[in-house]
């Protein structure tokens, strides 16, 4: 009990950025009781103070006690305390080889909810290292060892994220919509909404545009009638953009105001001013210049006050874009050109986007910028 106490207590000091009083904690718990608790603590501590190499020790000295025992419950438990380590030190190659052979463990003892956390955790580092068809087939295998409607949505939602992720658009749609049948078992509208994003997502990328705006229409109206407002202003930008692609700009200027009525009702000022800046584009290609440049203020003051970098340098984007469009109709003579306070006020944009985005470290965001 003691030795479980000192470890509540340190991970309590981690959490609140005294990592010294929390390795104190954690050591006197690690010698009281050297279980997969307390070695996890104490590696936590180790690796927080910068002792990354003794937190690796330490849990491959726990790993080798295990081994010369004959308990593999024991043995399992040391296995993942060593794989997570080296995933935390990012030596991603180790730890993909530590959960395999965790797996192969967690097999022989039969324990079906072990095996499946640890398929996840299989497929995340191989999705990290790009091995896309090998994670598909990791979490296929998850799918098959699910004992509940939940576990196989959720096997089923990462399943197609990765289907996604490797242009497999038919595969994708497929099973984001087997994972919103399971959320629906599992009662979880918010969960089948999530699901119905992904198939909007895969049938977009296959070009077609009328089952994308369908699924996209569903996981707002699952959202929205399930009380996740969030979700439901997401559903919504989505399903402006797809109106937009199609040209119906009438449409998605409603459907960007409604995301824009949530994102305010629920308080999410990042997505607030993302949907700001995707209304002033709206406006702007329908000629209300006064409309779009009003709306891009808006973004810009709600992303630099929640210190939203990429947020801050699209809206400067926006705001330069708008400026452009009313320095177009000023007077070109030079003088007038020169000493347009239009003109001016674009530069200040368009450089103040440059200089956001290069610290924002979004290569993309930096070439739109510059």
């Amino acid at each position: 009990a003691e030795a479980r106490g000192r470890c509540r207590m340190a991970h309590w000091l981690l959490a609140s950025g005294m990592p010294g009083d929390a390795l104190r904690q954690a050591k006197r718990a690690f010698g009281i009781r050297r279980g997969p608790v307390e070695t996890s603590a104490y590696m936590a501590a180790l690796a927080e103070t910068g002792q990354t190499l003794k937190a690796l020790q330490v849990a491959q000295r726990v790993l080798e006690k295990a081994r010369a025992g004959s308990d593999l419950g024991e043995l399992l438990a040391a296995q993942e305390i060593l794989a997570r380590e080296h995933r935390r030190q990012t030596n991603f190659e180790q730890a993909l080889h530590g959960f395999k052979d965790a797996l192969d463990l967690v097999r022989q003892l039969g324990d079906r909810p072990r095996e499946l956390a640890i398929l996840h955790e299989i497929a995340a580092l191989q999705v990290q290292r790009r091995q896309l068809d090998k994670a598909a087939m990791t979490l296929r295998d998850a799918v098959a060892v699910s004992q509940s409607a939940r576990e196989r949505a959720t096997s089923l939602r990462a399943l197609a994220e990765v289907q996604v992720e490797s242009e497999q658009y038919e595969d994708a749609a497929c099973s984001a919509a087997s994972a919103q049948l399971n959320f629906h078992e599992d009662g979880d509208p918010r969960g089948e909404s999530a699901a119905m994003m992904i198939a909007c997502d895969s049938r977009r990328k296959a070009g077609d545009s009328a089952a994308a705006l369908a699924a996209a229409r569903l996981a707002f109206e699952l959202a929205f009638v399930g009380g996740h407002l969030e979700q439901a202003a997401i559903a919504q930008k989505a399903i402006s953009e797809l109106l937009v692609a199609r040209d119906l700009l009438e449409q998605a200027l409603q459907a960007i105001g409604e995301a824009i009525k949530l994102y305010r009702e629920v308080g999410d000022a990042t997505g607030l001013a993302e949907s700001l800046c995707a209304a002033s584009g709206l406006y702007l290609r329908r000629g209300a210049l006064q409309d779009a440049l009003a709306v891009a203020e808006q973004a810009l003051e709600l992303a630099a006050g929640v210190g939203d970098l990429a947020g801050e340098a699209k809206a400067n984007v926006m705001l330069a874009r708008v400026q452009a469009k009313f320095f177009e109709k000023e007077d070109k003579s030079s003088d007038a050109c020169l000493q347009s306070p239009t003109l001016a006020s674009m530069r200040a944009s368009a450089q103040a986007a440059a200089a956001i985005a290069a610290q924002s470290r979004d290569r993309q965001l930096q070439a739109v910028a510059s």
